[in-house]
């Protein structure tokens, strides 16, 4: 089991009191002190991100790989190399992922 690490950074923040006031109200919702509370936003924001980036890297070389296979195949057909990519390219469009 992981040992889990000591909390001794500060982060001071100023925000509007009618925010604050609503993540108190969140905070207690999830029975959570506010530092809590805006900790677990933050780590799961932190490890979203890194989660879409991974997924993204993945499609990208999955698309590479089904466009390099569709431009082989096109060439073997009697395309030259510039139609083959760019039909390939047309074909496979990346996904739209969330920024």
């Amino acid at each position: 089991m992981r040992k889990p690490e000591d909390k001794s950074i500060t982060i001071t923040m100023r925000v509007r009191p009618s925010l604050k006031a609503r993540a108190e109200a969140a905070a207690k919702a999830d029975r959570r002190s506010l530092t809590g509370y805006i900790e677990s936003l933050i780590a799961k924001d932190v490890e979203g991100r890194a989660s879409t980036a991974f997924w993204k890297s993945r499609a990208g070389k999955e698309l590479t790989r089904k466009r390099t296979n569709r431009a082989s195949a096109l060439e073997a057909k009697g395309h030259t190399v510039k139609e083959a990519v760019v039909q390939a390219w047309t074909e496979f469009r990346p996904p739209d992922f969330a920024a």
